[in-house]
């Protein structure tokens, strides 16, 4: 069956999830609820780089003939960036990354 959040890769299980700016920048915490209803905690510390894949061993599809090992769940990492700054966000921005190079 198709399902909205997971799509599968033989035994391996794909999924995106789209965070913060912030987050991506300083680390983040989700849950991602499972095609069984349990909830998974996907986290990263420090700087995620947009589509980073993250991999979770253990929590893909049961093998089949062997019920008790199932595959990896690998989540890929998304961004969204600001549609717009406020004043003060823009200088905060340049008094941390310098100031945009000219063209």
């Amino acid at each position: 069956q198709s399902d909205p959040v997971f799509s599968r890769k033989g035994n391996d299980l794909e999924a995106t999830i789209t965070i913060t700016l912030k987050e991506a920048l300083l680390g983040f915490s989700r849950e991602l609820e499972h095609m069984d209803g349990r909830r998974v905690t996907i986290s990263a510390t420090g700087v995620s780089q947009y589509g980073r894949r993250i991999k979770i061993a253990g929590e893909g599809m049961p093998i089949h003939n062997v019920p008790s090992e199932k595959g990896d769940l690998f989540v890929t990492v998304n961004f969204e960036m600001p549609r717009t700054l406020s004043d003060e966000q823009r200088r905060i921005v340049e008094e941390t990354f310098g100031k945009p190079s000219s063209a």
